[in-house]
């Protein structure tokens, strides 16, 4: 069997994904980026794109409800509200729901043993407000989190499309 990158070479092993064949130095190309990572995995380049460009665009599609959220009260706070003191605490409370988000989510991946009843559905108004309190703390380092996994993703992806990995 041939390497699918390099046809006149001889494949030492396999993506453990898609399967295509690889030779021994397109098996040992990601080694380091895995090692990182704590995974130790053969995967060719389509797949470790694939994967980088996942983590960017869940990244996205997690900012966009709360981005929704925190433009919305600012919005409705700002439309319906004339004076300026009504309009800052409108866009504290929209920050306050921006951050709920979070903190459903940090529910849910966290404490999902300890939460079960809530998080099946019996105590839906105890989990908002648990996930708004606690959001309002854990928001700034979740995000934090994200963010570096995002650029981190994004960056590899440019290093590979440029050849610097």
């Amino acid at each position: 069997m041939q390497c699918g990158v390099h046809p006149q070479k001889e494949a030492a092993a396999s993506c453990e994904v898609c399967g295509t064949a690889l030779c021994r130095p397109c098996a040992d190309r990601f080694d380091m980026l895995l090692a990182k990572r704590s995974l130790i995995l053969i995967v060719c380049e389509t797949c470790v794109l694939a994967q980088q460009r996942k983590v960017v665009r869940a990244f996205n599609w997690q900012l966009l409800p709360a981005g929704l959220a925190l433009i919305g009260g600012i919005a409705c706070g700002g439309l319906l509200l004339d004076d300026g003191i009504s309009v800052l605490s409108s866009s504290i409370v929209a920050t306050i729901l921006a951050c709920s988000y979070w903190g459903w989510h940090f529910l849910r991946d966290a404490f999902i043993d300890c939460l079960r009843n809530v998080a099946n559905g019996k105590c839906w108004g105890a989990k908002v407000i648990l996930a708004t309190c606690i959001g309002v703390f854990v928001a700034p380092f979740v995000i934090y989190g994200e963010v570096r996994l995002a650029l981190v993703a994004l960056r590899t992806v440019r290093q590979i499309e440029r050849g610097q990995i």
